[in-house]
């Protein structure tokens, strides 16, 4: 429980927040680091919208979280939705844009 306290966070929460939209990132140890576990991926953010609406997600602490990150949807995501739904999802200026009704996962390679 400590471990995913520590790598894991939880964006867009408390009075602000914007309804039907979750997002999380997971955060690896530095390469070569003992407790690193993934060779890949330095940092996973997943965003969830069951809105009908496209999202952009506005939260301070995952814009200071990502800032300088490199994110790119996750290679995989492609090839479970069409290339043209997925342009839609993007991560500009520390604020990722997610499509309606649908899970877009963001991550910064190594």
């Amino acid at each position: 429980a400590a471990e995913v306290e520590r790598r894991v966070t939880f964006y867009n929460v408390g009075p602000a927040q914007e309804p039907g939209v979750i997002a999380m990132m997971v955060r690896d140890a530095p390469p070569g680091h003992p407790e690193q576990v993934c060779d890949r991926f330095q940092k996973v953010l997943v965003c969830v919208n069951v809105t009908g609406h496209a999202v952009t997600i506005k939260d301070e602490q995952l814009g200071l979280d990502i800032y300088g990150c490199a994110l790119e949807t996750h290679p995989l995501q492609g090839m479970v939705c069409p290339d043209e739904y997925l342009a839609a999802a993007t991560c500009v200026g520390g604020a990722p844009t997610v499509p309606p009704h649908s899970v877009v996962v963001f991550v910064e390679r190594r």
